[in-house]
């Protein structure tokens, strides 16, 4: 009992003394905004290779979250989750469209010889022959329809400034094309993932200050260029579309 009472009167008050007063949380504050106590830098950790920002799943090193990485963006560090690649839209195009009228041609045919030759246009055979059609026009006009109408109501040109905050190349060996993948943080909490020829992957670096050209409408990367080389007169829009596909 005695040694429970001594813990619990004399150990927060050791604690106490200890604590920063708030002269000493503001100097260690502004220690940190100044850039000295970057994430794993106290433990003499640097660049992870191109990887992420920072190796802190090194020796030592505090643990990122899996499928994360650093992003300085804004001017203080975070986390932010690494994004899949965007896809381009297939479904809510002409193209789609197209194969959607080519399978209903296809269907058409069948469903008219069975129910005009079979069925020698029979009210049976009538209803099998307009099947195809009639599901078409459904299909078109309560699906395919809206989605594209959404995505065309997306801008086809945007620009926005954002951090590289991982590069990753893939060897697709002799079956498949090599990968150049880029993740770039836009100030949202998933960043955006692009996979970019290779001149374009070379001249990045992580922790790069990019501006980013894309067109949500077309899901398309437009180009990546350092943003020390652009004028500072661009009003960059950091802004995240997503389109139907």
């Amino acid at each position: 009992m005695l040694s429970a009472a001594f813990v619990a009167l004399f150990v927060p008050l050791c604690l106490r003394r200890w604590r920063l007063t708030p002269e000493g949380a503001a100097a260690v504050g502004a220690w940190r905004r100044a850039g000295r106590a970057l994430p794993g830098a106290a433990r003499g950790l640097g660049t992870d290779s191109g990887r992420t920002s920072w190796a802190l799943d090194g020796p030592g090193g505090a643990t990122l979250p899996g499928g994360h990485a650093w992003s300085s963006l804004g001017g203080q560090w975070h986390t932010v989750k690494l994004g899949q690649e965007l896809s381009r839209p297939t479904w809510s195009t002409r193209s789609g469209l197209a194969i959607l009228l080519l399978w209903t041609f296809m269907g058409s045919f069948f469903a008219v010889l069975i129910g005009g030759v079979v069925l020698g246009f029979a009210p049976d055979g009538k209803l099998i022959a307009l099947t195809p059609a009639t599901l078409a026009v459904v299909v078109i006009a309560g699906f395919w329809l809206p989605a594209y109408t959404r995505r065309m109501a997306l801008p086809d040109d945007v620009t926005f400034t954002g951090e590289v905050v991982k590069l990753q190349y893939v060897n697709g060996g002799s079956d498949s094309p090599d990968e150049h993948l880029v993740w770039i943080d836009d100030g949202s909490p998933v960043t955006m993932k692009f996979d970019v020829a290779p001149g374009m992957y070379h001249g990045l670096t992580v922790s790069d200050l990019v501006l980013v050209r894309w067109s949500p409408r077309r899901c398309r990367l437009v180009d990546i260029a350092a943003a020390s080389r652009v004028s500072k007169q661009a009003a960059p829009c950091p802004a995240r579309f997503a389109a139907d596909r």
